[in-house]
């Protein structure tokens, strides 16, 4: 009874086992080559450093390469991606000819207005001026009523503006005025080292004859002034 019960025990494994076998769908040299072969088992049991744990990922890989197949759990890897290098497009210059650009320019005749000013009379020329002191009430330089004369003289002329000596000295500014008074204006102090002096010589045209205002100014610390009137010739 034992033996009969030990051989339907072993008839029963084998059915189990012939069962188990007609399932698979992939052998397991087919899977190792595949799996082993295209990196399937890099690719899943990568990480993994003890050998032990690697080969039971390697072993439930195949197994699983069995029951549902080579394409569904080791197939091949697609194959690279070819990249195809386009040639750069070829530029072509054209060169436009030159534009030959024509200018054209009108002359215009400008018309200059000048507007014409009163005639200044010729003034260059030398001068005298002869008068008396009228007023030296500051310091007493000269004194009321003492005659006093110097010679000066015109050099240059441009429309208003006048150049000219006073007693040889280059007369600092001269100008004629628009009612035909002029004067020339020094300062100087070659005569008295350490003062100034200052002569302002105004001229006043007239029908009957020029007559003219010294006014004569000297300053060695305390300004002195002189005015003296006469005549120029």
């Amino acid at each position: 009874m034992r033996k009969l019960l030990l051989v339907a025990l072993v008839i029963a494994g084998m059915m189990d086992f012939s069962t188990a076998q007609a399932r698979m769908v992939a052998t397991k040299a087919q899977c190792v080559a595949a799996c082993d072969g295209n990196g399937s088992v890099g690719d899943n049991c990568s990480g993994i450093t003890k050998r032990a744990k690697f080969k039971r990922c390697r072993s439930k890989l195949i197994l699983r390469c069995r029951k549902f197949g080579v394409d569904s759990m080791c197939p091949e890897p697609p194959p690279p991606t070819t990249t195809t290098t386009v040639p750069a497009p070829v530029v072509t210059t054209t060169t436009s000819p030159a534009l030959t650009t024509t200018s054209t320019t009108t002359e215009t005749t400008s018309t200059t207005t000048t507007t014409t000013v009163p005639d200044v009379p010729n003034l260059i020329g030398p001068y005298t001026f002869d008068g008396h002191v009228t007023d030296d009430h500051v310091c007493g330089i000269l004194g009321v009523g003492t005659p006093y004369s110097l010679d000066f003289a015109v050099t240059g002329q441009s429309g208003h503006s006048l150049s000219g000596t006073v007693e040889g000295v280059p007369a600092r500014y001269g100008e004629v005025y628009t009612n035909g008074d002029w004067y020339l204006t020094v300062s100087d102090g070659h005569n008295l080292p350490g003062c100034t002096e200052g002569f302002y010589l105004q001229v006043f045209p007239s029908a009957n004859g020029s007559t003219g205002e010294l006014m004569y100014s000297r300053d060695c610390g305390t300004l002195c002034p002189v005015i003296i009137h006469g005549t120029v010739n």
